[in-house]
């Protein structure tokens, strides 16, 4: 129940890599790379080793690590709580922005590539009280951009000189579009959807 209610990233989620030094990143890199390597451990019967006593982790037949296979196993272990977000977390988000990080050392900022930022909009990674957190600040900057909700085709002529001009209004009707997707009650997918959806979840699990 508090895993429902209070789940919240991994701190390397949110961790500002471009503030670490290149030591720094290789070590963090290094540790997390370990966690990784003993979550997948932990689900395998039969784990595997090279003659450097290194686990080698399961193919997927191209090539790559079958991160599905263990997330899978992760998930029904202990109803997808603990081991299947830190690992889903590591995989989509942790380790790339550490090799971003490590890439963008020494480049300069124009060249520097962006970091894996979806973390902050995967319903996924929170719980019933920070995603009700999240609704409230979506709800009140929906608010603040109403003004933008049309497109500029729709405004008269009027209201169309009342803006600095046709590029910014633009801008500020994407952000409103973007928010009002995030809070669409229709939408399968959206905040609220994931937050009826723990609800029920914290509910059966009360009972």
């Amino acid at each position: 129940m508090d895993e429902v209610k209070y789940r919240v990233p991994n701190d390397g989620v949110m961790q500002d890599w471009s503030d670490l030094n290149e030591e720094a990143l290789l070590e963090s890199q290094k540790y997390y790379e370990a966690l990784l390597t003993s979550l997948q451990v932990s689900v395998d019967t039969n784990p595997q080793y090279d003659a450097e006593e290194k686990y080698i982790p399961w193919d997927d037949g191209e090539g790559n690590v079958d991160h599905e296979r263990y997330l899978a196993l992760l998930y029904d272990l202990a109803n997808g709580y603990g081991g299947y977000y830190t690992y889903k977390e590591i995989q989509e988000y942790i380790l790339p922005n550490i090799q971003i990080a490590l890439d963008n050392l020494n480049i300069p900022e124009d060249d520097q590539e962006s970091y894996v930022e979806t973390w902050k909009t995967n319903w996924d990674l929170y719980g019933i009280e920070e995603l009700e957190g999240k609704k409230k600040d979506y709800t009140n900057r929906l608010e603040a951009l109403v003004v933008y909700s049309r497109d500029w085709e729709e405004l008269t002529p009027e209201e169309k000189a009342a803006q600095v001009n046709e590029d910014y209004y633009n801008i500020q009707h994407a952000e409103y579009t973007k928010i009002a997707g995030y809070l669409d009650e229709d939408n399968p997918t959206s905040l609220p959807a994931k937050l009826a959806e723990l609800q029920a979840e914290y509910d059966d699990l009360k009972d």
